[in-house]
């Protein structure tokens, strides 16, 4: 039984991503409450990290409402924030970043969510630029400056650790008792 409720997880984290950034929320925001749940699903690796991945790219992608694509990507920048580092190898992928680069050219793209999702790039290439194994977040950002794409002047000091926070050790149950020693 999964923290959803089934073992099926990617049908669930779709339903949560729904329920977390759903179209009666007003001004592109999300649902904490939802929020918190995906991310601890995430982290404790109760949901697979690509499945959310690609739960959380499809929802900003196929859904045309402006509202909802801004509160997809303040979800994304959540998940980003305190999904873990196996959740960030993959948002760093050529399978989630390419699509975003190409939503930055839809010319049908809201502008404000264009400026969001720039800003939201910068932002992710700036808290992963120490990570090697994070590059391609920051390769994405740079292909977009040049093809000459405006990037807001950064007005707050953004914290790496933001994205450096460890997840817990891995816990095995077990009906073996252990005495603890100091």
């Amino acid at each position: 039984m999964s923290w959803f409720g089934s073992s099926n997880s990617s049908v669930n984290i779709d339903e949560k991503i729904e329920e977390a950034t759903s179209d009666s929320i007003p001004n592109g925001d999300i649902d904490f409450a939802f929020a918190l749940e995906i991310t601890d699903s995430i982290r404790s690796k109760q949901v697979d990290a690509k499945d959310a991945m690609r739960a959380l790219k499809k929802r900003f992608l196929n859904n045309k409402n402006p509202n909802t694509q801004k509160s997809s990507l303040k979800l994304i920048d959540f998940c980003i924030k305190n999904g873990g580092e196996h959740f960030l190898t993959k948002i760093s992928s050529k399978e989630f970043m390419d699509p975003l680069a190409g939503a930055v050219n839809d010319k049908h793209l809201n502008h404000s969510v264009k400026e969001y999702l720039l800003e939201s790039i910068q932002s992710w290439s700036i808290m992963l630029s120490t990570n090697p194994n994070m590059s391609y977040v920051n390769k994405t950002y740079q292909k977009l400056q040049k093809e000459g794409h405006k990037f807001p002047v950064i007005t707050e000091y953004i914290d790496q650790s933001l994205v450096e926070s460890k997840v817990a050790p891995e816990w095995e149950d077990s009906d073996a008792y252990v005495n603890c020693r100091n």
